[in-house]
């Protein structure tokens, strides 16, 4: 990719992981950016940079890591940045080990990880939200979908500012975000047997 293939990769993304209304995948990414305005900007040379870590599929994923992270990441953080496409890469490669091993994480009664009472996070958010991040935001997607309780989360903490925040870092994420939904069922389903086997 050139500079500005970079730069516009980098608008667009941002304004999907920001926008409510901007959608990368439907708009396959176009934004209306001019060249001759590209070329005066004083960050320009961040981008050459960036063009340089490979190919377009590669760069992609180098955004969507850096704005799951931080939907304000900088062009100009490189070091940080790609430390977090490479932790991105990592989960990925891992998903099947990384998912079995925070379903450890998980309380045995599993009511309790989904129960919102009013004055407490789930325990499946709090293990999200906790400093050293014990669970995945992949691993939270997946369980979202298995358990199929984002719109309760939403209908219950909708007013909450770290709920509202997730809910839609999740919505803007979900569609660059594939695994095998039969393999991690059946992970869980797994998982489910051993906390009634333990009971």
């Amino acid at each position: 990719m050139n500079p500005f293939d970079v730069y516009r990769m980098y608008i667009a993304l941002k304004m999907h992981f920001t926008s409510p209304t901007y959608d990368f995948v439907k708009y396959r990414g176009r934004v209306n950016l001019k060249f001759e305005n590209f070329e005066k900007r004083k960050d320009i040379f961040h981008f050459k940079k960036v063009s340089k870590l490979g190919d377009e599929t590669t760069i992609k994923k180098y955004f969507i890591a850096n704005l799951t992270e931080n939907k304000d990441f900088w062009i100009g953080d490189y070091e940080l940045g790609k430390k977090n496409y490479h932790s991105y890469i990592s989960r990925l490669e891992s998903l099947s080990y990384n998912f079995k091993n925070e379903l450890k994480m998980l309380d045995k009664n599993l009511p309790k990880n989904i129960e919102c009472n009013g004055s407490t996070y789930p325990k499946l958010l709090n293990l999200y939200y906790n400093s050293n991040k014990k669970i995945s935001l992949e691993t939270l997607i997946i369980l979202l979908d298995l358990l199929k309780v984002k719109d309760y989360f939403d209908s219950n903490m909708g007013d909450d500012v770290f709920w509202k925040s997730t809910s839609f870092l999740i919505e803007k994420y979900r569609p660059f975000f594939k695994y095998d939904e039969k393999k991690f069922k059946e992970y869980f389903i797994e998982f489910c047997k051993s906390c009634k086997e333990s009971a």
